[in-house]
């Protein structure tokens, strides 16, 4: 399948003109937040962290490059930088995802916390916090050896939760025979190969999302 009938199948079938994402990973550390800056810099959209765990957060790298006003406060955030469930549980309080209030923003880019089975309480992960925001899902990965098993196991959870994908970024040194496998098996397009920076400045994430295929 070539990018053409991939625009076809996922950019005009799935991704609203109003731009908004969840953004979520395979892992922990696999670059979600360098890419969802890179896409509020490229959008100049919003940013949005319902559930944060650990000091510093992700909100406050986020606001070293964006306008405050442009990074909403998250619905929970802990101390501990550990999972939800566990963060929550130390702090004698639980995750009720009824009691998250998405933002009114018409492009708005939404960082989700750790993989897709990442627990959130006793009952839900982070893939129930994605179909409650119901917002189309952009996957980062790592670009190297073992992101297959990652990558694939998580789309096709998401596909079986009938979540919308709009497509996977990998980030990391290019390889080309990943980008292959993971399109060949999963149908989904890779959108972007993020590179590894030196150093993260916003000039150096503008000129990386102007290659974004979508």
């Amino acid at each position: 399948m070539n990018y053409q009938e991939f625009k076809n199948a996922f950019q005009e079938k799935i991704f609203n003109r109003s731009k908004k994402v969840f953004i979520t990973g395979t892992d922990t550390e696999v670059g979600k937040t360098i890419v969802s800056l890179g896409l509020c810099l490229h959008w100049k959209a919003d940013y949005w962290k319902p559930i944060q765990t650990g000091r510093p957060t992700d909100s406050d790298f986020i606001k070293k490059f964006l306008p405050s006003k442009t990074v909403y406060p998250s619905s929970y955030q802990f101390k501990a930088p550990l999972s939800p469930n566990q963060a929550s549980f130390k702090e004698n309080k639980k995750i009720d995802l009824k009691k998250i209030q998405t933002p009114k923003s018409s492009c708005l880019v939404v960082e989700g916390i750790g993989g897709v089975y990442v627990p959130l309480n006793d009952k839900q992960t982070v893939l129930d916090l994605i179909q409650f925001i119901n917002y189309p899902v952009i996957v980062v990965a790592r670009s190297g050896l073992g992101t297959l098993n990652h990558t694939l196991l998580t789309l096709t959870i998401l596909k079986q939760r009938k979540i919308k994908i709009l497509g996977v970024i990998l980030s990391g040194p290019f390889h080309p025979d990943n980008k292959r496998d993971i399109e060949k098996w999963s149908g989904v397009p890779v959108i972007l190969e993020l590179r590894l920076l030196k150093s993260i400045t916003k000039k150096a994430l503008l000129n990386e999302f102007k290659k974004l295929k979508i």
